[in-house]
């Protein structure tokens, strides 16, 4: 969905980041996607950066990680599922407030 211009963000739990211990994403950032064959596919640039509470994620962000049918109450459902077991991983317990690292991106490059 990257490649087709849908997907222009991602979210992720900030405490799996500072569990695992490793560094958040930052603007300017370049990231490699790979492909299902382990190869790179796409050349991405963060453009933003933020941590958001999952309870103040905008219907504007939901739709630009291009999921679903694009609404926040098609994000906050699927999302809420997924952001309670990773707390579960890292043996945290989901509250409305969890903050999330909020990317956006531009695809730089298509290398499929």
């Amino acid at each position: 969905m990257i490649a087709a211009t849908v997907k222009r963000g991602t979210s992720s739990l900030l405490w799996s980041w500072e569990f695992d211990g490793e560094p958040l994403p930052e603007e300017g950032d370049i990231e490699i996607v790979l492909d299902f064959r382990n190869r790179p596919a796409l050349l991405l640039r963060a453009t933003k950066v933020e941590i958001v509470p999952f309870e103040k994620v905008s219907s504007e962000f939901a739709a630009v990680e291009g999921e679903g049918d694009l609404s926040l109450e098609f994000w906050r459902a699927e999302h809420w599922q997924f952001f309670s077991r990773e707390c579960q991983r890292i043996g945290r317990q989901a509250v409305a407030s969890i903050p999330l690292v909020c990317e956006t991106f531009d695809l730089m490059v298509d290398l499929g």
